[in-house]
């Protein structure tokens, strides 16, 4: 990862993602804004810019709660778990992680349902 740093591929990546997101024609509420919504917030991750990050994941998570996407839910809860993590609330990273797997529909769940801590 410190090679793509190095070379800018990765501070590039994310200005052009966020190029596209402010464009008027990607204001929908819709998959394709959901992806490169995760697709930022992934790049600030490694970054570790965690702020935009969780402001990145959040709005994704928004996105696909509204659009009822099962795996675009857990992907985003996923996501939120490593940002809740970094902030040190491990409760709340691992509450999202169990969410996440529920959506998931990982064994011993009923997919498009809260665990147990959900």
């Amino acid at each position: 990862m410190a090679v793509l740093a190095q070379r800018g591929h990765l501070s590039e990546g994310r200005r052009r993602l966020e190029e596209l997101l402010a464009l008027p024609s990607a204001q929908g509420r819709d998959p394709a804004r959901a992806r490169a919504l995760a697709a930022a917030g992934g790049i600030a991750w490694w970054q570790e810019d965690i702020a935009a990050a969780r402001g990145f994941y959040r709005e994704a998570l928004a996105i696909e709660r509204e659009l009822g996407v099962q795996r675009g839910i857990a992907e985003a809860l996923y996501n939120q778990a490593f940002v809740a993590a970094a902030d040190g609330d491990f409760e709340g990273a691992f509450r999202g992680s169990r969410r996440a797997w529920s959506c998931s529909g990982g064994p011993g769940t009923r997919p498009g349902r809260p665990g147990p801590t959900g």
